[in-house]
């Protein structure tokens, strides 16, 4: 579970995602959460964090990222 307040980092992305999507997908999929406003983005580079710009419901962040990405 998670909490819209977290800070999530590139790594982290990757560790949820392990054996499921490459770096570059991963990458992509930021991209487009934080140009669709889901995610907001602190920082430069390799010390980037992310922030999700939404509700907290306290569910999986694996199953959170794949409903949000197939809207």
């Amino acid at each position: 579970e998670f909490s819209s307040s977290d800070k999530i980092s590139m790594s982290d992305f990757m560790n949820i995602f392990e054996n499921r999507l490459t770096r570059d997908q991963v990458r992509y999929m930021i991209e487009k959460l934080v140009k669709d406003n889901v995610l907001a983005s602190e920082g430069i580079g390799k010390g980037t964090k992310y922030i999700f710009n939404v509700e907290d419901k306290g569910e999986d962040l694996y199953d959170f990222l794949k409903r949000t990405l197939e809207k």
